[in-house]
């Protein structure tokens, strides 16, 4: 979301959308902000990517060196192809705390 826009719903030329049919569709002004929101945001995203890209390429390179040799790796595999330290996924410790806290 936008700090700029916030929360909108963007109807179609026709007026009509699931939620608000028959309503009217945003003005060109606010169109215009839309658009400029849109393209602000996903600039700032591609250029976060590119970054962190760079910023990671030989970890990158090496892992898909990895693959290319081994097809697939496990979790631990991966991290160490990368050249970094493997990390536990938050998904799998999540359970075992809701199950110690509940006993």
């Amino acid at each position: 979301m936008s700090d700029r826009i916030g929360p909108v719903n963007v109807l179609p030329d026709d007026g009509s959308g699931p939620l608000l049919p028959g309503g009217v569709a945003q003005s060109q002004d606010t169109q215009q902000t839309l658009d400029a929101e849109v393209r602000r945001l996903v600039d700032e995203a591609h250029a976060d990517v590119t970054r962190l890209l760079t910023e990671h390429r030989e970890q990158l390179r090496s892992l898909a060196e990895a693959l290319l040799e081994s097809e697939t790796l496990d979790m631990a595999e991966a991290y160490a192809a990368a050249g970094v330290p493997a990390r536990t996924p938050q998904l799998e410790e999540a359970p075992a705390a809701a199950i110690a806290a509940a006993s």
